[in-house]
């Protein structure tokens, strides 16, 4: 084939893939239109996650709840209440235990053309004691929704719905994890529980680079899946490194865990998740091409 046929062929195969592609594409966006919202998934936080991202976590008593005004004739909106909690126990946020605070909720879902069928309004009881992970209201409106005119008392709102979030939020686990947040340090050394500790310290700014690369250079796994938590979180070039040579010793190990059966997988599971996690660390890892370069 002279050198011209073969550029010829070339690009028509480049043109043929790319109209694939296109096809797949187009079929694949076509059939996720046509699914129902309800088939539709949300993203899994993690434990840890939740309490990162949430600005307090208490558990607190259900002292009372304003529900919005009735509907009136051709009202559709959806509502918003308030509910009023004592707080009895605070694992992150600056409010202490024993005060009360107002949080709102979505609580009624609307009716008509603000009719959702896939989502579900919040509900409390009087009386509850339960584990609450809430977001600063700043100035969160309701416009568009029912609420009572109280609605302005609450400073804080749900993290997340609570059909999707609830039982986890709400479950022993969270609240072993929450309470990490405190005192991350003095679980380090904890195999079940280093990930979230050295997560927490590194969005607490309290992981010193020394550990950091302690974490990447152990030859432990489950240490090193925390130093790339960690470093994903606190983004120093000092972690390139350990990063790099956590991907080198793993290259191939995702192809191994497609092509093994499901008994082979689940021994794969932890390395693959591990060359995942430092690669996307690696990707928010800022480096300077003089000083890391020779690690890349």
């Amino acid at each position: 084939m002279t050198f011209f046929a073969a550029g010829v062929f070339d690009r028509r195969l480049r043109v043929r893939l790319t109209t694939m592609r296109y096809v797949v594409s187009s079929i694949v966006c076509f059939a996720l239109s046509a699914l129902p919202a309800s088939a539709i998934t949300y993203r899994h936080y993690q434990h840890r996650e939740i309490v990162v991202e949430a600005d307090l976590v208490v558990v607190a008593k259900i002292l009372s709840i304003i529900d919005p005004p009735d509907a009136k004739k051709d009202d559709e909106r959806p509502g918003y209440s308030l509910a009023r909690v004592r707080i009895e126990r605070v694992f992150k946020g600056d409010v202490k235990e024993g005060r009360e605070i107002f949080f709102s909720f979505w609580s009624q879902a609307g009716t008509g053309k603000y009719e959702d069928k896939w989502r579900h309004p919040d509900a409390y009881k009087l009386g509850d004691t339960l584990m609450l992970a809430l977001r600063k209201s700043n100035e969160r409106r309701t416009d568009g929704y029912r609420a009572p005119q109280e609605i302005a008392r609450a400073l804080w709102y749900n993290w997340s719905p609570r059909y999707i979030y609830g039982k986890q939020i709400e479950g022993d686990e969270f609240r072993k994890v929450a309470e990490l947040w405190l005192d991350p340090e003095k679980h380090l050394g904890d195999p079940k529980r280093v990930a979230d500790a050295a997560f927490f310290l590194g969005h607490q700014k309290r992981l010193p680079e020394k550990t950091l690369l302690a974490l990447l250079q152990s030859g432990d796994l489950a240490k090193q899946h925390a130093g790339c938590l960690a470093a994903g979180v606190m983004k120093t070039s000092a972690a390139v490194p350990g990063l790099v040579g956590i991907i080198e010793k793993l290259v191939g190990i995702t192809a191994k865990w497609n092509a093994a059966y499901e008994d082979e997988r689940k021994k794969l599971e932890q390395a693959a998740n591990l060359y995942e996690q430092a690669r996307t660390a690696l990707y928010h890892t800022p480096f300077d091409g003089d000083k890391d370069g020779p690690a890349l």
